[in-house]
């Protein structure tokens, strides 16, 4: 059972969310990329082991979208909140 610390609710059971994938900045997609490289960020993404930024949906709480740094590996969670947005040029 992983405990998602939910900014809006506290701590809740991964069951009240639906996840999101990993958190991608597809602005550094620009108009010089290729049908060959956004299939390759929408359909092959990185599988790193270590922390890894995703986006969870509480479902069954606060009906928000939320960013969460969870080690894949151990799913520890290290932080959460709302989703950041992708600097300038990323």
């Amino acid at each position: 059972m992983i405990l998602i610390p939910c900014p809006h609710c506290g701590p809740r059971d991964e069951a009240e969310f639906t996840y999101g994938g990993p958190r991608r900045h597809f602005s550094a997609l620009n108009g010089q990329t290729t049908p060959d490289d956004w299939q390759a960020a929408l359909y092959h993404p990185a599988n790193p082991r270590g922390p890894l930024a995703e986006l969870w949906y509480h479902a069954s709480g606060c009906e928000r979208w939320i960013e969460v740094t969870r080690h894949t590996a151990t799913h520890d969670i290290s932080q959460s909140g709302p989703p950041s947005r992708p600097e300038e040029g990323t």
